[in-house]
């Protein structure tokens, strides 16, 4: 589920961004009751659909009120506003044809401005125009060398052969030397940032077409699906959710009053031995319960009786899969998915079994498909498991591939910009690796490591000063990092200060030293370790 606080908190941030009048109390009120919407989804309980159906009443009013106030918005920017404002007014919108005829004027008037340009391209990645973003990227860069987002987002879409390359990374290397960022630079045109939410937000599979019309702003026509949907969910569809003793069951759950609701959603069953919403209730009941066997049992009942049921199906697979009957948990999650093809949870836990029979390609392959699939936010963890099980198979340029479409998500973020770098510098692609540790600085995420591995490519690249300005730098962050002594020794020597290298040299072995000393200690007696 998306957690309201950071759902809520990070788009109202990113929204601020993109407009000023998008910070408004409708628009805010529109992805909270969003949020209570999806929450309500997930269907934990079975007295959920009410609830839905209650924020999704909230969500039309909501929406009546925004865009009304658009629409005067609008009639205002029409009266003498400037063309970059109102690009960045119909990009908030999804209407991307307008906002991209807007910033093209803006362009126009002042073409020696890397922002408009930058503001260009981020709207043909939008519309899925990824080789006009780069030529685009790249004239805003060549209009402002000054401009490290320009310069990051051109080096970053080029290909690692490109001429461009190598003064492109210069120009981040100029910018990210002499002071950080502003927070979050990078402007995000999604609806909802991948980065509201930390694990995957799947849309469930019955609502997958609604939430892609929202994802595309077409608000009411979303609305219209989500109720439409609602009607046929077992939440509402099911006649368990009118029963009393479900109601008092889901009551008790509510409270962690397990044995309660046992006993409740027993006597539900007994009445509709025919509802699989009872059967799915009552097993999840025996799980919080720790009565395992028995809620497998009343899972497989509701898969029986309602093959089509993602959220049973699901929860049968998790359950088989804490058990510990792997095989088991594979077969109903490639059932589930057979029987619900839009389902990304179910092949999100479909990877974790694989991952535990030691199937990784498998795993990877299914998580492949799930990055294809509605997810509200959330999918650079996706990314970043696909990354985790390339590289166990050093399959690189998968992992590459995989932390940078994460970097794309998450452009604010300097930990996906050094993971993405040391990516390329395992590697040997040295270019590309500095620009990612250029950016992970300018961002704010200094530390040691990042420092380190960016002294050494100015070490590996011969440009000297650099790299002992840079080592320097990192030893002083941590002088007990063994490669920042190792590579600053070098290169010192390289440059003629062999007495002080030498002593790098000498404290790099003392530090490898106390480390085999520690670990040899550790195999000997690992008792400390474990107290």
């Amino acid at each position: 589920m998306l957690s309201k606080r950071p759902f809520i908190g990070v788009f109202f941030a990113v929204s601020l961004v993109l407009h000023a009048s998008l910070a408004t109390a409708q628009k805010t009120d529109f992805f909270d009751s969003l949020t209570a919407f999806h929450s309500a989804l997930l269907g934990r309980y079975g007295d959920e659909g009410p609830l839905a159906a209650a924020a999704l009443d909230r969500m039309a009013a909501i929406l009546v009120a925004w865009q009304q106030s658009q629409i005067v918005e609008e009639e205002t920017l029409s009266r003498g506003s400037e063309p970059a404002e109102r690009a960045r007014f119909y990009a908030s919108q999804g209407r991307f044809d307008e906002a991209t005829r807007a910033i093209a004027a803006a362009i126009a008037a002042a073409p020696d401005r890397s922002a408009p340009r930058v503001f260009s391209g981020l709207l043909q990645e939008a519309t899925g125009r990824r080789a006009e973003a780069a030529d685009t990227f790249a004239a805003a860069s060549r209009a402002d060398r000054t401009d490290p987002v320009a310069a990051y987002l051109a080096a970053s879409r080029l290909s690692s052969e490109a001429p461009e390359q190598l003064q492109l990374t210069a120009a981040v290397l100029a910018a990210a030397t002499r002071e950080p960022g502003a927070p979050g630079p990078f402007m995000q045109l999604e609806l909802i940032p991948d980065s509201a939410a930390r694990t995957p937000v799947f849309a469930p599979a019955h609502y997958a077409e609604a939430f892609a019309l929202l994802s595309s702003r077409r608000f009411r026509e979303a609305i219209e699906q989500f109720r439409a949907a609602l009607k046929t969910d077992p939440l509402l569809s099911d006649r368990a959710h009118l029963n009393p003793d479900v109601r008092a069951g889901a009551a008790a759950m509510r409270e962690n009053r397990t044995a309660a609701a046992i006993e409740y959603l027993e006597a539900a069953v007994a009445t509709l031995a025919e509802s699989s919403e009872a059967h799915r209730l009552l097993g999840l009941a025996y799980r919080a319960g720790a009565r395992r066997q028995d809620g497998i049992r009343h899972l497989r009942d509701a898969v029986r009786l309602a093959p089509h049921d993602e959220r049973a199906g699901v929860a049968l697979g998790a359950m088989l899969t804490e058990a510990g009957n792997l095989t088991d948990a594979e077969h109903v999650l490639r059932q589930t998915i057979e029987a619900v093809p839009a389902s990304g949870v179910a092949r999100w836990s479909l990877a974790v079994v694989y991952d535990l029979q030691n199937r990784g390609p498998d795993a990877r392959s299914t998580l492949e498909e799930v990055v294809a699939l509605p997810i509200v936010a959330g999918k650079a963890a996706v990314h970043w498991r696909i990354a985790q099980l390339a590289h166990r198979h050093q399959d690189y340029e998968v992992v590459i591939d995989a932390l940078a479409q994460r970097a794309r998500l998450l452009p604010n973020e300097p930990g996906a910009h050094k993971d993405l770098g040391f990516a390329f510098f395992r590697i040997g692609r040295g270019d590309e690796a500095l620009t990612e540790f250029l950016m992970t600085l300018f961002l704010g995420g200094e530390d040691a490591e990042t420092v380190s591995a960016i002294g050494r490519i100015h070490l590996a690249a011969e440009r000297f000063d650099a790299a002992e300005r840079t080592l320097r730098r990192a030893v002083a962050l941590s002088p007990t990092n063994p490669q920042a002594r190792y590579a600053l020794g070098n290169t010192l020597i390289r440059t003629g200060k062999t007495s002080e290298g030498m002593e790098h040299l000498r404290e790099f072995e003392r530090l490898r030293s106390s480390a085999r000393d520690d670990q040899r200690r550790e195999f000997e007696d690992p008792s400390p370790s474990t107290r």
